[in-house]
């Protein structure tokens, strides 16, 4: 099953990954400027064959890529970073502050993983390698791009009633929906559209030695 990748500017590519076999569930987007290339967010390691696939559908070299760029280290987003940076050998990974040192070394982050995934871990999310350090660049953007993309999700979330600014510093990160426990995917993508929740709740994740930890900074609940 080939890549799926659609042009959204010409400088600008969505290529999806069809994720456990199904479209429209993770995807990366690729950059071009002259004769380097910018991935944003690698996915996992088990969709890397169809990523590079789509970098070469969009008519490109994938060693021609110098950059990747992930927005947040959750292994559907950062998962493939490891592994792509063995196989790219011009590209840098770029990250946040926080994030750096678990590409680095990634084992208290497969730690939180696995109590999550247990045995699902190597289907979805494929070997998790580290990073070199040599080839990270570290991003604090407290007042740039990042800083003014959290203010304007703020802002947002306040109009609806649900967030309060002075209360918490944050992140932006948006969640459609989460399992306690990991379906398996495919089949149950479908029944998706029978869930009926009761309650949007704004989280606040933070990771720690002991693992990932998620704390409720508002919840609204919802009309029946």
């Amino acid at each position: 099953m080939g890549p799926l990748i659609r042009q959204l500017e010409p400088d600008l590519f969505l290529i999806d990954h069809r994720f456990q076999g199904v479209p429209g569930t993770i995807a990366s987007y690729l950059l071009t400027d002259g004769d380097d290339l910018t991935l944003i967010e690698t996915g996992p390691a088990t969709t890397i064959e169809t990523l590079l696939a789509g970098v070469r559908a969009a008519g490109f070299n994938p060693d021609q890529i110098t950059r990747l760029i992930v927005t947040h280290i959750h292994l559907d987003h950062a998962g493939a970073a490891g592994s792509l940076i063995q196989r790219l050998p011009r590209a840098r990974l770029f990250v946040h502050r926080v994030g750096a040192p678990h590409m680095i070394d990634p084992s208290k982050l497969l730690a939180s993983a696995t109590r999550i995934f247990q045995e699902d871990m190597e289907r979805l999310w494929g070997e998790i390698l580290p990073v070199p350090e040599d080839r990270v660049v570290v991003l604090d953007d407290e007042e740039g791009r990042a800083a003014r993309l959290a203010g304007d999700v703020g802002e947002g979330l306040e109009r609806l009633g649900v967030y309060e600014r002075e209360r918490r510093e944050w992140l932006p990160h948006v969640t459609v929906l989460r399992f306690r426990r990991p379906p398996r995917l495919a089949p149950s993508l479908p029944e998706l559209g029978r869930v009926s929740p009761s309650e949007v709740a704004l989280y606040h994740s933070v990771l720690r030695p002991t693992g990932a930890q998620y704390e409720i900074v508002e919840s609204v609940a919802l009309r029946a």
